[in-house]
Formats: structure tokens, sequence, C-alpha cells
């Protein structure tokens, strides 16, 4: 059982505040019934833009939040995950040359 998403219960609410069926909300923002009964059911991996879709129908939308924290250069955030990815003796060697 998937667990309900604050986005999946202001979806209900809005959808049975204006008296649609998920069918109706399905129709008028273009996305298909599956998607609708994922998206109330709290599915953990959705479309962000067929999300955008149904949500503007009630004038809402979802965003990315920016995860670079303000300061930190892209460099050293490639080279944070590339010391996560490959062995230590492997990546020390290789941002020695860079």
């Amino acid at each position: 059982m998937k667990k309900l998403t604050k986005l999946s219960q202001y979806v209900k609410l809005m959808r049975k505040r204006y008296n649609l069926t998920q069918e109706d909300l399905s129709m008028k923002s273009g996305v298909g019934l599956r998607f609708v009964r994922d998206l109330e059911q709290g599915k953990k991996t959705l479309r962000m833009d067929k999300v955008n879709q149904v949500l503007g129908l009630f004038n809402s939308a979802v965003r990315c939040i920016q995860s670079i924290s303000k300061g930190e250069e892209v460099l050293e955030i490639i080279k944070k995950l590339f010391l996560l990815i490959l062995p230590t003796y492997l990546a020390k060697s290789f941002w020695k040359m860079v």
C-alpha cells in the first residue's frame, strides 16, 4: 500500500472540491486515468510535467529546488561525485593530473 503524500492529498481534495471524478480530472488535464490514480495514491515516481498538467487545473504547480548550495563550485560537486564512484587510489591520481 502506498503512503499518501501532501501532494496526493491536495490533488484528491481539490478534485473533490470541484466535484470531479478521477475520470473527469484525467480528461480535463490531458493525462491518463492510471496517472491520476497513481498520483492520488502517492506513487513515489511520477513525471513532473504530468503532475503540473493536473495541478494546472487548480492554478498550482510543483518545481525543483536548487540542490547546489550557494558558493559551491560545480567542479567541487563533480569532484565529490567522482570520489564516491571511483576507488580512492584512482581518484587521487586523476585529480593530481587536473
